[in-house]
């Protein structure tokens, strides 16, 4: 059959018998390969009825700009899933660890090969300066800067990490951060025990930490403070102690409430700060002896570009002020 043939077959009755909806069997045959040609005779097709399109992802087959989406975002995490090559019993094993929330998140980050370094971004920002800040030599990539750079070695060889002859055992800084939590690997020169698989993680946190101080607020880094900051956290995860049971009548605290003196009043306050949102709180609350609320004051302050010390001081301040009313 000629290309001229092909050409005049446009919809799908054109594959039907004149006047019918039964498939035309040797015509479909001509046009079409033997697998294909089964394929088409073997599809249903009702007697009566009009056709109509039919949107497959949504369940009343009707097209809608939310079940497009949806089909796109799930096909996004399918193959996020699929090009992870990180094992699961590695992200179990993570979770496990008791170190800050900030400290598992960037690890986390690190698996997954998402840290914003400079060399990364300036691939979609030519404006962005890919060198390192700490050394202004080299590009600033994952590696260079937790593991290469001067300041990333005086940091690792102050904590007595040999971390040359520890990585080059692993193709990537990503496949050595990995080799942390998995089951059965040595860390080379140093058994793979929990308290040197926290030193690690706290220590490369607290390398992005001074790389982004030294960035974005132009603090230059003390090694000599940041290993004390490394050395004190990592003892303190190491001797965090969770208990395994609660029991309920032993949790309360029986401790005798000691009323205030007749004619003293007591004023309670606090303040809170979220950085987030940039928002702050203060609460007075004045008791007497007789527990009785003598006065209750709570302020908020938005879009306050300050810190938790600010709206506590200033809770002093209201205090004080406050408290000349009862006096």
């Amino acid at each position: 059959m000629g290309l001229s043939s092909l050409l005049s077959y446009t919809f799908v009755c054109d594959l039907f018998l004149p006047g019918t909806k039964i498939w035309n069997e040797q015509l479909i045959c001509s046009i079409f390969n033997h697998d294909t040609s089964i394929a088409i005779l073997n599809m249903h097709i009702p007697p009566t009825d009009e056709d109509y399109l039919i949107w497959k992802p949504d369940r009343r087959s009707s097209f809608t700009v939310k079940s497009a989406y949806n089909t796109l975002c799930a096909s996004s995490v399918n193959n996020a899933i699929a090009s992870d090559n990180i094992p699961r019993h590695v992200w179990k094993h993570l979770l496990k660890y008791k170190v800050p929330h900030k400290v598992q998140l960037f690890v986390w980050i690190c698996l997954k090969n998402i840290v914003p370094v400079r060399a990364k971004l300036a691939c979609y920002n030519p404006e962005v300066e890919p060198h390192c800040k700490f050394c202004n030599n080299s590009l600033e990539t994952i590696n260079h800067l937790l593991v290469e750079c001067d300041y990333a070695t005086s940091i690792w060889n102050a904590l007595n990490v040999d971390i040359t002859t520890d990585i080059q055992h692993y193709n990537s800084f990503q496949t050595w951060v990995a080799s942390w939590f998995s089951a059965g690997e040595e860390l080379h020169n140093n058994n793979r025990n929990e308290g040197y698989v926290i030193k690690l993680m706290c220590t490369i946190w607290y390398i992005w930490k001074d790389r982004c101080n030294l960035i974005f607020q132009d603090i230059p880094p003390n090694k000599n403070i940041t290993i004390s900051r490394i050395q004190y956290l990592t003892h303190l995860c190491n001797h965090v102690v969770i208990p395994t049971s609660v029991n309920r009548q032993c949790s309360t605290l029986n401790k005798d409430w000691i009323p205030l003196e007749e004619g003293f009043l007591k004023l309670n306050i606090d303040a809170s700060y979220m950085s987030e949102t940039k928002k702050g709180s203060i609460g007075l609350m004045v008791r007497d002896h007789a527990v009785g609320v003598k006065g209750f004051k709570l302020e908020e302050e938005v879009e306050a570009d300050v810190g938790a010390e600010h709206f506590e001081c200033k809770a002093l301040f209201m205090a004080v002020d406050w408290m000349k009313r009862w006096l």
